[in-house]
């Protein structure tokens, strides 16, 4: 009697070998971020920046990235990506979004400031200075000692949480790179109401509306008229690449907890 081969269970596991190994061929990078946060972190926490890690590197062109918790920690995998710098960085920026009223102060940017988020203008924030207390430790030359620290803390108008969209804006005219956004209804109401309520009509003194990015100044228009339709552009000095992460950021919403890179390493 004439026995036949297993082909079937052979091909089975060599599809199945196949789909394990990487489709590439080529080394994946293995970045482990931690949650850099001073309170404990729930695993809902964590199940959420898993979430948004995902999406943004799917929204990057990232073939099957993938992302797993270990503990506070999340274990991210590129397979085959040649150069992992923009996935990498792109995971480690919160992308916390902010429309503050700067007023009449012309906000440089790149400049570090303070806001009140998470409470906005129109729940009742205030701008105003903040104190704070710093001590001095003693050593054998000097006293223990405490200073006043002060700092303007600007109030944030908007979030990123009332955007709807947000994508890549090229100047037809210029050339600059921005990003479009728009926001939902409560958001627009709030930039109509509070740009209405604001507008110089290019008559100096101005007042700005001043965009931030994780507290970093992107861009500081000052307010011509009114806003009413919840649209708008923010311009500033992006590259093609990073005003395409920046939108993939904002679309996809802010990490629940920040995240700072510990190891990224190369495997076969």
């Amino acid at each position: 009697m004439r026995h036949l081969r297993p082909i079937p269970i052979l091909l089975f596991l060599l599809v199945a070998l196949l789909a394990a190994c990487n489709r590439t061929g080529k080394p994946s990078t293995v970045v482990v971020l931690a949650a850099d946060a001073i309170v404990p972190v729930d695993p809902a926490t964590m199940e959420q920046a898993r979430i948004v890690a995902e999406a943004r590197l799917n929204a990057l062109g990232v073939r099957d990235p993938r992302v797993t918790i270990e503990g506070t920690r999340l274990r991210v995998e590129l397979p085959g990506v040649d150069d992992p710098t923009q996935a990498i960085a792109i995971l480690s920026e919160q992308g916390l979004l902010e429309f503050i009223d700067a007023g009449t102060t012309f906000l440089p940017i790149g400049s570090k400031v303070t806001t009140t988020f998470p409470e906005l203008e129109s729940e009742g924030a205030t701008g105003g200075v903040i104190a704070s207390t710093v001590t001095v430790t003693p050593t054998e030359t000097v006293t223990a000692t405490t200073a006043t620290t002060s700092t303007y803390a600007y109030p944030t108008v908007l979030t990123g949480r009332y955007l709807t969209t947000a994508s890549v804006y090229r100047d037809s005219t210029s050339g600059a790179i921005g990003i479009q956004f728009e926001l939902g209804v409560e958001g627009a109401t709030i930039l109509s109401e509070f740009t209405e309520n604001h507008a110089d009509n290019d008559v100096q003194p101005y007042y700005y509306l001043a965009i931030l990015l994780d507290k970093e100044v992107v861009s500081c228009p000052h307010i011509v008229s009114a806003i009413p339709e919840g649209q708008g552009v923010i311009q500033g000095n992006f590259t093609l690449d990073e005003a395409k992460a920046l939108a993939v950021q904002l679309h996809y919403g802010v990490l629940p907890v920040k995240l700072t890179v510990e190891s990224v390493r190369t495997v076969p």
